[in-house]
């Protein structure tokens, strides 16, 4: 038993000092770590494994959950299958049913358009309420005749001449010349096409309020024997100057998307303007419409088209594409 001792002591500090062959790595074995340097070995941090890089062991086998770090230190989540090659941490396929990644409408978008109804139902109930008042108010009545009395006084050849011309601006023959315009900018790339809805919607908006006005009020026109033009109708409100209100407002809009040049900007919006009086005048001075139905009409497609832009200024600015200096 003794002997047995000692010579296990003796052997204790001769193993324990004594160094493996394998520990002394030849020149191939050296050459070959250099050009194959091993993998860290895996770190158990929590509950989940993470190998050197960073990246769960167990992100990539199935029916596994768990969650892999990406290069900056955030968390991944992912359900156990194939990662996407975008680098995001989610398994591929998962954009198909994850509503988190299908592309989202713009914010607010649309909230916004449930603004711009109300807005447009509240100023054609606005419309039709004071075409009521209107009819029913005397004062407002004796103000109209004066006007018309005064301007079908004044007339002359020339001027009837003139009129009759400028008064087919707000026709429908100037409704389709605008919509070209705005349909070729946006075929060539000048305007994107969603400026060709809000066109639409602009014209859509106008049509409907003041059809529906005309219907509910049922305003009389002027004498017939004073008129120098044939119209159909009812006379509140002008449906030629709520035509020329958004004929000229959009092509002003137009303008101002397309040019960047601040003298071409103040022609356009002048023109505009101008071009809206004169429409206006035209229908009192041909005897076809009393004057305030041509103010109520360029309030009405005025707010309405203010409502539009004022709501949906982020996507009008988006129009401009390549603008001309």
């Amino acid at each position: 038993m003794k002997l047995r001792k000692l010579l296990r002591a003796d052997l204790i500090p001769a193993t324990a000092t004594e160094e493996h062959p394998s520990q002394h790595p030849t020149d191939n074995q050296q050459s070959y770590d250099d050009e194959h340097p091993r993998r860290p070995a895996p770190l158990l941090i929590g509950l989940r494994r993470f190998d050197g890089r960073g990246h769960g062991i167990g992100a990539h086998a199935p029916n596994m959950r768990s969650r892999s770090v990406g290069p900056l230190g955030a968390e991944v989540p992912s359900k156990g299958g194939r990662t996407s090659p975008t680098g995001s941490g989610a398994p591929i396929g998962s954009h198909l049913t994850d509503s988190r990644s299908m592309p989202a409408m713009p914010t607010g978008y649309a909230v916004r358009v449930g603004l711009l109804l109300s807005a447009w139902m509240a100023l054609t109930g606005i419309l039709i309420a004071v075409g009521f008042g209107v009819v029913h108010s005397s004062t407002v009545a004796a103000f109209d005749r004066h006007v018309t009395s005064t301007v079908v006084t004044h007339r002359s050849p020339v001027l009837n001449s003139v009129m009759k011309a400028l008064t087919w601006l707000g026709s429908w023959v100037a409704l389709v010349i605008a919509g070209v315009v705005v349909l070729v900018l946006a075929v060539r790339g000048r305007l994107v096409w969603l400026a060709v809805v809000f066109a639409v919607l602009a014209w859509a908006g106008e049509t409907g309020g003041v059809q529906l006005a005309k219907h509910v009020v049922a305003r009389q026109r002027p004498p017939e024997n004073i008129w120098l033009k044939t119209a159909h109708g009812w006379s509140w409100p002008s449906g030629h100057m709520a035509a020329a209100v958004v004929v000229f407002t959009v092509l002003a809009l137009v303008v101002t998307h397309v040019f960047s040049s601040r003298a071409t900007l103040i022609a356009a919006w002048t023109f505009a303007i101008v071009a809206m009086a004169l429409v206006g005048f035209s229908r009192i001075e041909l005897g076809v419409h009393w004057t305030t139905d041509v103010l109520a009409s360029f309030v009405f497609v005025s707010l309405w088209l203010l409502a539009i832009v004022t709501l949906f200024t982020t996507e009008l600015k988006g129009t401009q594409t390549n603008p001309v200096p």
